[in-house]
C-alpha cells in the first residue's frame, strides 16, 4: 500500500502499530504474563508405583510369603516455604514490567525517528522549492547577459558563468532528490508501509522551553530510567527470595500399600532440606543478588546522568537554532536582498560583473536555505528533548 500526502498524526499511529521492533516486543511482554502464572503454580504431584520384597530365588511371584510383600502406589506434592511462589510471581511480575518500560523506551525512539525522517522530508521540499525559484532567477540572468552580450555591454564569460550557475542549481536540485527517496525509504521503513509524501508544516522557532521542567519530567517520566527502577524492584524481590532458602521447602507424601493375605496399611509423612551447607549455598546467593542491585543501582545513576547531558545538549542545540534563525532571518536575509538588488541594477549598466552578480544570488540562496536547516534544527532538537524526557506523543 502506498501513502500520498499522509498527515503526521497518522504515519504516528501506524508506526505504533505496525513497527516491526515494537512488534517483537509486544510478542515478548505476552511471554512473561504466561511465566508469571507457571511460577506461581506449584510443581506437579509425584505418583510412583513399586513392588516391595521379591524373592529372586524362592518364588518370585507370590507375593504370600512374607508381611513385608506388598504393592505400594505413593503420591507426593512439594510444597514451598511460606511466601516463596509469591516471590516468584513478583519477579517475573518486575520483568514484565520492566520490559512494558523497555517497550515504551523503543516506542519513544520509534516515533522520534518517525517525526524526524517526516521533518528532513519538509526540509527537503522547502529547499527544492527555493531551488525551482532560483533556477528561474537563474535562467533570467542568462537571458539578460545574452541581451547584454548582444549589444556589446556583456562578454561571453557572463554568459557561460550564468549558465554554469544554472547547472550547479540543477546539480542541487538532483541530489536533493535522491536524499528525498533514501529519507521516505527509511520513513516507510519504521511505519512498515510506503510512504511518498507527508502533509506536514513546520512551525518556525519561538523561544525554548524551560530545561528544568524538561529535566524533572525526564525524572518522572522518562520510561528509559522507569526500565531500570523495575529492574532494582526485581532485584529487591529476588534478595527477598534468596533469603527464603534459609528456610525448608516441604514435600508430603502418602503410599498406600497392598499385601496379599495380609492387612493392607497407609503411610504418611513430610521429608524437607535442611540449610547445612548455608555459608557456600544460601549466604552467597544472598551477597549474590545484593551485588547484582547494586550493579543495577550504579546503572540507574550512569543512565540518569547521561540523560541530563542528552537533555542539555539538545537543549543548547535548540538555542543555537533559535539564534540563528533570527539573525537570518531579522538581518542577514534583508542585507543580502539589498545587495542583490543594488548588484543587477549596477550590472545592467556596466559598473558590475557577472562574478559580483553571482557571488550576491549565492549569498541570498545560501541564506534562505540556511533558514530552512535552523528551522529543522530547531524542531529536530525539540522532538529529542521530548523523546529524552518521556514526552513524545
Amino acid at each position: 500500500m502506498v501513502s500520498y500526502g499522509v498527515d503526521l498524526k497518522s504515519i504516528i499511529d501506524e508506526g505504533r502499530k505496525s513497527n516491526p521492533e515494537l512488534i517483537k516486543i509486544k510478542e515478548r511482554l505476552k511471554v512473561y504474563q504466561y511465566k508469571k502464572e507457571f511460577e506461581g503454580s506449584l510443581e506437579d504431584p509425584v505418583v510412583s508405583f513399586s513392588i516391595t520384597d521379591i524373592q529372586l530365588f524362592y518364588r518370585p511371584f507370590s507375593r504370600q510369603i512374607e508381611p513385608m510383600q506388598a504393592v505400594v502406589i505413593g503420591i507426593s506434592q512439594k510444597i514451598p516455604y511460606f511466601g516463596k511462589l509469591d516471590l516468584k510471581e513478583q519477579i517475573v511480575q518486575k520483568k514484565y514490567d520492566s520490559e512494558y518500560y523497555r517497550l515504551k523506551a523503543s516506542e519513544q525512539k520509534v516515533l522520534k525517528n518517525i517525526y524526524i525522517s517526516a521533518y528532513k522530508l519538509w526540509k527537503i521540499d522547502e529547499k527544492l522549492k527555493i531551488i525551482k525559484k532560483y533556477q528561474d532567477v537563474a535562467s533570467q540572468i542568462i537571458k539578460l547577459s545574452n541581451t547584454l552580450y548582444a549589444v556589446g555591454k556583456s562578454s561571453q564569460s557572463d554568459v557561460i558563468n550564468a549558465q554554469i550557475y544554472y547547472t550547479q542549481l540543477k546539480e542541487m536540485e538532483i541530489n536533493l532528490k535522491n536524499l528525498k527517496e533514501r529519507v521516505k525509504a527509511k520513513l516507510s521503513s519504521l511505519v512498515n508501509r510506503d510512504i511518498e509524501s507527508v502533509s506536514l508544516d513546520l512551525p518556525e522557532p519561538d523561544g525554548k522551553p524551560d530545561l528544568s521542567q524538561f529535566i524533572e519530567r525526564m525524572k518522572n517520566n522518562s520510561p528509559y530510567l522507569a526500565y531500570i527502577k523495575e529492574k532494582i524492584k526485581e532485584k529487591d524481590y529476588q534478595i527477598k527470595l534468596s533469603k527464603k532458602d534459609y528456610r525448608p521447602d516441604f514435600r508430603f507424601f502418602a503410599n498406600y500399600a497392598y499385601r496379599q493375605g495380609f492387612n493392607d496399611y497407609l503411610t504418611v509423612g513430610v521429608s524437607f532440606n535442611i540449610p547445612v551447607w548455608q555459608k557456600s549455598r544460601q549466604d552467597m546467593k544472598v551477597l549474590e543478588k545484593t551485588q547484582e542491585k547494586t550493579v543495577v543501582q550504579k546503572e540507574y545513576q550512569e543512565k540518569l546522568t547521561d540523560l541530563t547531558y542528552q537533555l542539555e545538549d539538545r537543549y543548547y542545540k535548540l538555542n543555537d537554532a533559535l539564534q540563528t534563525y533570527r539573525l537570518l532571518k531579522d538581518i542577514y536575509i534583508k542585507q543580502t536582498e539589498k545587495g542583490f538588488e543594488s548588484i543587477i541594477a549596477e550590472y545592467k549598466v556596466g559598473k558590475k560583473n557577472m562574478i559580483d552578480l553571482l557571488y550576491s544570488l549565492k549569498q541570498i540562496l545560501s541564506v534562505k536555505l540556511k533558514i530552512i536547516d535552523e528551522i529543522y534544527s530547531y524542531n529536530e532538537a525539540l522532538i529529542e528533548i521530548k523523546e529524552l524526557s518521556g514526552d513524545l506523543k
